[in-house]
């Protein structure tokens, strides 16, 4: 129950903040359209940087992706509320009742965290290596062979 009232308070959060910034980089793309027609370009880059800004927050936050998990959980964790109050006190007693209930939230807890960790894992194997990152590497293989 805890996880399902914190993914239902995040999930509103997370859509402002998304909705908001989306808005901003179209305000901005708009904006370097209006500057230029009025003669205006020396302020185009700024308003060109500052919407690459916004995006870059954007995906480094991965907001959507956590707005998306978000959602998965409420939903799956309100279907799975809706099956458990549907149950009859007979059936709540169940073993077989009880392990999937319990299976079921278990599963939904570590795929709420899991996405978000391996969107990481992606990004962060998918950047090139810094000098100091391959040397430091390069020093671990010489030391484990």
């Amino acid at each position: 129950m805890v996880l399902l009232l914190e993914h239902q308070r995040q999930a509103p959060r997370y859509e402002a903040v998304v909705t908001t910034m989306g808005f901003a980089v179209l305000v901005a793309n708009v904006g370097t359209a209006g500057l230029s027609a009025v003669g205006l370009e020396l302020w185009v880059p700024l308003l060109l940087s500052s919407a690459a800004a916004i995006q870059s927050m954007l995906s480094y936050t991965q907001l959507s992706l956590r707005l998306e998990s978000a959602n998965a959980v409420v939903c799956q964790l309100n279907q799975l509320l809706c099956w458990w109050q549907g149950l009859t006190i007979i059936e709540r007693r169940i073993e077989c009742n009880r392990e999937f209930l319990i299976e079921t939230c278990e599963s939904v807890y570590l795929s709420a965290n899991s996405s978000v960790v391996a969107a990481a894992a992606k990004a962060k194997s998918s950047r090139p290596k810094s000098d100091t990152e391959a040397d430091d590497e390069a020093k671990l293989e010489s030391k484990s062979a």
